[in-house]
């Protein structure tokens, strides 16, 4: 097992930089593809509520 790799890297000290980027840009990025996935869940959620088509109908 990678037991002493693991401890290793548990005991290295943080260097206090949590995310890579800016908070307020993580925060912004992360709020637009959490609103796109929602978008698009939406988008397709009523696909199976459509009604049938009239197949006597004029198209």
């Amino acid at each position: 097992m990678n037991l002493p790799i693991i401890a290793l890297l548990l005991a290295e000290e943080s260097n206090g930089h949590g995310l890579p980027i800016p908070a307020v840009w993580y925060g912004t990025i992360m709020f637009i593809l959490l609103m796109g996935s929602l978008m698009i869940t939406l988008a397709f959620a009523n696909k199976g509520r459509e009604l049938p088509a009239d197949p006597n109908a004029d198209h």
